[in-house]
């Protein structure tokens, strides 16, 4: 398994954050109507950071990337899904993130869903975190 991302946040106070790593899945649950995957790996990350809104802190770290997944469907008709992530700097001790996903679908098709997701992050070094509440249609359609 591979992971790449990069994230630039006013919020958070992450004026640019690469990772990038991989590690090891293991599927604990593969059903068609439920799933659950634990993944661990290492990520190397590169960071330019805003600390107590003024002090600019660049470096880069090796992190431990902890991700737990799942996806329940259940009658056809209701979707529970999520991502979880926490990532311990192993350089740093007072140096992690968090972040989650989660999201509730009601299927009005197959291809058509109302769909409410919350979102959570929290970057301990800049003592920052935030919250969003998404709603909306979702549209599916594989090829």
């Amino acid at each position: 398994m591979g992971l790449t991302s990069y994230l630039k946040s006013y919020s958070l106070k992450v004026n640019d954050q690469f990772q990038g790593g991989l590690g090891a899945a293991y599927e604990l649950i593969d059903k068609p109507v439920a799933r659950l995957n634990i993944s661990n790996g290492i990520l190397f990350e590169n960071n330019d950071l805003l600390l107590k809104d003024t002090i600019q802190d660049v470096y880069h770290t090796f992190r431990n990337s902890l991700r737990v997944q799942y996806k329940f469907t259940i009658s056809k008709i209701f979707v529970l899904e999520g991502t979880h992530y926490y990532q311990q700097s192993l350089s740093y001790l007072d140096d992690y993130i968090l972040k989650s996903t989660n999201a509730l679908s009601v299927k009005l098709r197959s291809w058509l869903a109302l769909t409410a997701a919350l979102n959570y992050n929290k970057i301990n070094r800049t003592e920052r975190e935030n919250l969003f509440m998404n709603y909306g249609l979702t549209f599916e359609k594989y090829f």
